[in-house]
């Protein structure tokens, strides 16, 4: 089993993706100002967490059972397409009864932005399940491509509330753009059969056996991701909430690698029956938890004068929030290289154990720090539990298979020789 293999195969393309997104998020919050962006990111912060319910956290069951081949590829992404459909439909009337936030948004770019998400996150598992990491990435990378140049042609050409009106459309737009092209491109590589077949009750039963864990995971992920939006906006002014989503955007960027790798760690380890994956998560953990301090280092360094040129000058409160997170960031890393190697295994209930406990110290801590320290107090606490997070998922795996904890950090000569066999039989 060479998971090196599969990491360096996709890094390229994949990093390139994330670079679109970064660049996107980058453009919209300078052009709209922390005042505006705030408000539209916290909008699709919430749109996020029902898209989440709804999605049912398929993905993993799509995921699970086509890596292990235990139902039909057809049968699977019949019901894929049509719960994306239907969980459309289902948010659009909620929206309809229950407005979720003051910003007055057609329905019809919700509409689109969330079937364009469900398409992307169903039909991607299914490439990833099939080891194919490369063509998702690319065809992303290429649409957000598009989008950026939109938005600055918008920018240089459009009057100010023409631009504001346009590139909130132009985003919710390219999330159909891009599920359409996943769905498509994977229907005609994998899919043979024009007519839709339905699983069989005791397959759906399966399915449903498998992702009712994942389901509570997910959303207690989510809250242990984004709760603290809600809380500081509660607490903070607008243009405090501005500067705290991109500072908690930029630890996402981070951790858009390790949820790359977690991708790929997902599938390979459901398909490895010798569970010989278990011996290489280490070493994967200690060049990334590298990799990332390097970053992170230079970052808190720069980060002073760099976050205000980069988004702009509302953004000047970023800077302190961000070096409060940095120690979470590096604790989140190994944390989602360990969560989806025991999803690969079965054994979600750690992952759902650690996450609830690391909600437990994320809300009770932010309500008493946010009211004093503001975002700088919110930043803290997710740092502390993120860190509590991976010190849990680190003592179940050194207990199952008799690794020191401090494997995961201190790095051995030996992990760059691994790392150079496998960027040279890469293509074996």
């Amino acid at each position: 089993m060479q998971i090196g293999k599969f990491i360096f195969h996709a890094v390229f393309w994949r990093a390139l993706h994330l670079l679109t997104v970064f660049i996107i998020n980058i453009l919209l919050a300078r052009y709209l100002g922390a005042a505006v962006s705030g408000p539209i990111f916290l909008f699709i912060n919430n749109l996020a967490l029902l898209i989440l319910v709804v999605s049912g956290c398929l993905e993993t069951g799509l995921t699970y059972y086509t890596a292990t081949r235990q139902i039909s590829i057809q049968k699977l992404s019949t019901l894929s397409f049509t719960w994306s459909v239907l969980a459309t439909a289902f948010v659009v009337l909620l929206i309809m009864v229950l407005p979720l936030s003051s910003q007055q948004l057609l329905l019809w770019p919700v509409a689109l932005y969330v079937w364009g998400n469900l398409l992307v996150t169903y039909y991607t598992s299914f490439f990833y399940a099939h080891k194919r990491f490369l063509l998702p990435s690319q065809l992303l990378t290429g649409i957000n491509v598009v989008l950026i140049v939109l938005i600055q042609w918008q920018h240089a050409y459009g009057d100010s509330g023409f631009l504001h009106r346009n590139l909130t459309g132009l985003y919710f737009i390219s999330f159909i753009v891009q599920g359409a092209a996943v769905y498509g491109v994977f229907r005609s590589r994998f899919v043979e059969a024009r007519n839709w077949v339905w699983p069989a009750k005791d397959e759906l039963m399966r399915i449903w056996k498998y992702i009712r864990v994942a389901i509570q995971i997910n959303i207690v992920f989510f809250l242990v991701y984004r709760v603290d939006y809600w809380l500081v906006a509660n607490f903070c002014t607008s243009e405090q909430l501005g500067n705290y989503i991109q500072v908690s955007k930029i630890g996402q960027v981070f951790l858009l690698l390790p949820g790359m790798l977690a991708a790929i760690v997902f599938p390979v380890t459901a398909g490895d029956t010798d569970n010989t994956i278990a011996k290489e998560l280490p070493v994967v953990s200690r060049l990334l938890f590298i990799l990332y301090l390097f970053l992170l280092l230079i970052l808190m360094a720069t980060g002073h004068f760099l976050f205000p040129l980069l988004y702009g000058d509302t953004f000047t409160g970023m800077y302190a929030a961000f070096v409060w997170l940095t120690p979470g960031i590096l604790a989140l890393s190994i944390q989602s290289l360990l969560t989806a190697y025991y999803a690969g295994r079965n054994k979600l209930i750690h992952n759902l154990k650690g996450a609830v406990l690391t909600l437990i110290v994320i809300i009770t801590g932010d309500v008493f720090m946010i009211p004093r320290y503001g975002i700088n107090g919110a930043a803290i606490v997710s740092s502390a539990g993120y860190i509590v997070y991976m010190i849990y998922m680190i003592n179940i795996f050194t207990q199952e298979h008799g690794v020191k904890a401090i494997h995961f950090f201190l790095p051995h000569k030996k992990d760059w020789d691994w790392a150079k066999r496998q960027l040279l039989h890469i293509d074996e």
